[in-house]
């Protein structure tokens, strides 16, 4: 009660002060951190390359369940992917080509590839990678409340063959 309006407001301009100067001297920390590591792309790019394809399913088949639960009439939806393919990387190729004149006379040709290596700052050398192929969806099993229904079963099938390019027959849907 003893303080005045004008020694509260001081008081909380110098909280602001020592706030915001706290908040830029962690944000001036934070640029050097990331500063420094300008070079060390490509070794982030191997941590970040590493795949769970347990969770990556996992994760579509919550997002396409979501999905087919927003069809009028299907309800409380549960969906389970079959995976035909895996992660795969795709490494850069070296090719060389050579012509040789065989034993017979004959004019050979030969290919050699060799996968292209990039040497990180601590000098590991590691495969640089030009593509990635996600897993590919092979089939899908439907169960909802409304999949016992004719109509909601075709929403359902149109809807899941389009989503993953696959036939009628590599999808089921009941109740």
């Amino acid at each position: 009660m003893g303080d005045s309006p004008m020694a509260r407001v001081s008081g909380i301009f110098k909280q602001k002060k020592v706030l915001s100067l706290g908040l830029l001297f962690l944000l001036g920390v934070v640029l050097l951190l990331f500063s420094g590591s300008r070079g060390e792309t490509s070794e982030t790019a191997l941590v970040s390359r590493e795949f769970d394809e347990a969770a990556y399913t996992q994760m579509l088949e919550e997002r396409v369940a979501a999905l087919i639960s927003a069809v009028q009439g299907a309800g409380e939806t549960r969906v389970m992917l079959t995976m035909e393919t895996f992660f795969i990387e795709h490494y850069a190729l070296d090719r060389t080509k050579s012509t040789h004149v065989g034993s017979g006379g004959e004019e050979e040709c030969e290919e050699e590839s060799t996968v292209v290596l990039e040497t990180g700052k601590n000098g590991v050398k590691t495969p640089i990678v030009q593509s990635v192929s996600l897993p590919r969806v092979r089939g899908v099993s439907v169960v909802c409340t409304g999949g016992s229904e004719p109509a909601v079963q075709m929403k359902i099938i149109t809807l899941v063959q389009t989503l993953f390019d696959l036939n009628a027959n590599q999808i089921s849907v009941t109740n």
